[in-house]
């Protein structure tokens, strides 16, 4: 996210153009200078459960759940404790019903940020907004 206008971007740095929905939504929900925040863009099926096929094909609608926040209005935080990234995360993703950007918790609050390295599976939890 950069002067009002976000971008998606994968781990090995590609870009995601093919999300234009998605990241107008999340430009428009941040309003921030600056930030680079950690997450999953999903589909999720009409029982809330994502669906990875229905993504790889670009079916709507998408989402972004964001577990971490690494850099905000000029300031790297990725020395900082998960707990107090993830609280100034909260602060930033506002709770709004049926938004395409939601927050996401996972245990292990003192962690420290380690690139490339994935959230083992049932360590997590979605906070849905509303």
């Amino acid at each position: 996210m950069e002067d009002g206008k976000a971008r998606l971007v994968s781990r090995h740095g590609n870009r995601f153009k093919s999300f234009p929905r998605l990241t107008t939504a999340i430009g428009s929900a941040l309003e921030v200078q600056d930030a680079v925040l950690d997450g999953e863009i999903v589909h999720l099926g009409p029982d809330g459960v994502p669906q990875f096929y229905d993504l790889m094909r670009r079916r709507s609608p998408q989402h972004f759940f964001a577990f971490d926040l690494l850099w905000l209005n000029g300031r790297d935080l990725r020395r900082l404790p998960l707990l107090e990234r993830k609280a100034l995360l909260r602060e930033i993703v506002a709770p709004q019903p049926a938004y395409p950007l939601s927050f996401l918790y996972a245990l292990g609050l003192n962690s420290r940020y380690q690139p490339g390295q994935p959230l083992r599976q049932g360590y997590q939890e979605f906070l849905r907004p509303g």
